[in-house]
């Protein structure tokens, strides 16, 4: 194989282990993910639907951008203790690969849990070995409170999630988990219980 072929093939194997989100081995920075929060915020003129988190400077970053594209490899729900009143707050974790691996976390109950885990209804599983984007939206102009939504696109098609007010989150995520056999990467899976 000429030079260029292995510099190529070693370029490829790069661009995979990235994507694959392999870690090498020895001493090094842990490389994690990037948590991005869900929230109706405005800043001046500007509204944002989504922003991470500045641990160093100890403040949120708000993202401009509306959507995210990526490979979702994972949802899982768990409980957050409330640094107030020291209740579980149920939330919800979206894992998407992209650049890198970022983990969406919003509220179990809102409105953007609701419509991300009805629109993913509308995908058959094998829809997940391609790009999916997350589209956040909110309800501005209207007279009700401010709140977030998730609209759900497969190459280029809109999800049109099929919700009543009754439709319980649990209902969906329990579907969901099911259909596409996401786990909880914080659950060990023990020997039978008998």
């Amino acid at each position: 194989m000429s030079d260029l072929g292995q510099l190529m093939l070693a370029e490829l194997r790069r661009i995979r282990e990235a994507l694959e989100g392999v870690q090498p081995l020895g001493f090094g920075k842990k490389v994690g993910p990037t948590y991005v929060f869900v929230r109706h915020h405005s800043v001046g003129t500007e509204t944002y639907l989504w922003y991470t988190r500045d641990k160093n400077e100890g403040q949120n970053v708000p993202i401009r951008e509306r959507d995210l594209t990526g490979y979702l490899v994972g949802v899982w729900r768990f409980d957050r203790g409330d640094d107030a009143t020291g209740e579980a707050v149920p939330k919800l974790n979206v894992q998407i690969r992209a650049d890198r691996d970022y983990v969406v976390q919003t509220g179990f109950t809102t409105n953007f849990a609701r419509t991300f885990l009805a629109g993913l209804l509308g995908l058959e599983p094998e829809a997940l070995k391609e790009p999916l984007t997350l589209v956040v939206e909110d309800n501005a102009g209207s007279k009700a409170r401010a709140t977030v939504f998730c609209r759900v696109e497969s190459r280029g098609a809109r999800m049109i999630p099929k919700l009543n007010r009754d439709t319980q989150v649990e209902v969906l995520y329990t579907y969901v988990r099911e259909r596409f056999g996401f786990e909880d990467p914080y659950v060990t899976s023990g020997g039978e219980e008998s």
